[in-house]
């Protein structure tokens, strides 16, 4: 019954909510004779809502739905149906691989949002403006978007979401949560944040995809295509110059997120990965490999 009851949430949300709608964007398509293949890029920040669900409060109203469905997946993993909110945490917290950081990831998402939930449930929130407050933990309503994207792309598609992109996006998006209630000294925070390849991708504002077909490019050839310095297009603009004095050229744009096809590999990366390291070259991003099958 509890399989059905996943499988039966898993579909409102996919249907109803985000991801299948028309609109999902697609890093790219393959065909094979009449069949076509689309791989969009599962992950928070890249899922596609409903158009009439745009509005920040109806993800907060729909979180419930979300945190139903985080709530069967542990119930079906760890086989604690039945259990209270607080006891289920702890099986995660006592069943799941200490060295590993998705599960980390899911005891500690699970914890924040079974309070919400519970606080919820009882109408014991606290409201001040947009800032939501349960026990000691406080959101604001654009983070339920956020919430509810990490649950989806944790619960559906944590096995075939593997690229670093996709991981360091699900990452960010709790980290930032984490953050901003003064938890930086987190366990997760602190594990993520010394991973030798972990990069912060901001979670709220909608990136600009650089599609760029490279099949031959030299190894040694610096990524600078993707670096451009926000000043070189305002070179007429004196107020935009004194405003924004760059004379190293270190203010880039961000909020961009590149694809390359190179030889028979894909590549998928985000702006943040130049920024923060001006003379990376195409040899140097094996692993942000996005893997196709």
């Amino acid at each position: 019954m509890m399989q059905k009851h996943f499988d039966i949430v898993q579909a409102i949300i996919g249907n109803c909510f985000m991801n299948n709608m028309p609109n999902n964007r697609l890093l790219y398509s393959t065909k094979n004779g009449t069949s076509t293949t689309h791989y969009p890029l599962n992950c928070i920040g890249f899922f596609s809502w409903n158009s009439s669900l745009q509005n920040d409060y109806t993800k907060f109203v729909l979180f419930p739905i979300f945190f139903d469905y985080l709530d069967s997946y542990v119930d079906l993993r760890f086989n604690c149906v039945n259990e209270n909110f607080n006891k289920k945490s702890a099986i995660i917290e006592s069943q799941m691989d200490n060295g590993s950081i998705d599960d980390l990831f899911l005891h500690t998402l699970y914890k924040m949002c079974s309070k919400i939930r519970n606080k919820m449930l009882h109408h014991r929130l606290s409201y001040e403006g947009t800032e939501v407050t349960a026990s000691n933990t406080t959101v604001t309503i654009p983070h339920f978007r956020v919430i509810n994207e990490l649950i989806y792309q944790y619960v559906k598609f944590s096995v075939t979401g593997k690229s670093l992109f996709e991981k360091n996006a699900l990452y960010s998006g709790l980290i930032d949560i984490l953050k901003n209630n003064n938890n930086s000294d987190h366990e997760f925070v602190q594990r993520v944040e010394i991973m030798s390849n972990y990069v912060f991708i901001t979670p709220y504002k909608e990136r600009q995809l650089y599609d760029i077909n490279a099949p031959i490019v030299p190894a040694e050839l610096i990524i600078n295509r993707v670096s451009r310095p926000a000043g070189s297009f305002h070179h007429e603009n004196d107020e935009f110059k004194l405003k924004h004095p760059d004379p190293e050229e270190k203010i880039v744009f961000g909020n961009s997120y590149y694809f390359f096809r190179m030889a028979d590999k894909y590549y998928l990366l985000p702006s943040e990965v130049v920024n923060n390291s001006k003379n990376i070259t195409f040899g140097e991003i094996d692993v942000w490999e996005f893997q196709t099958q």
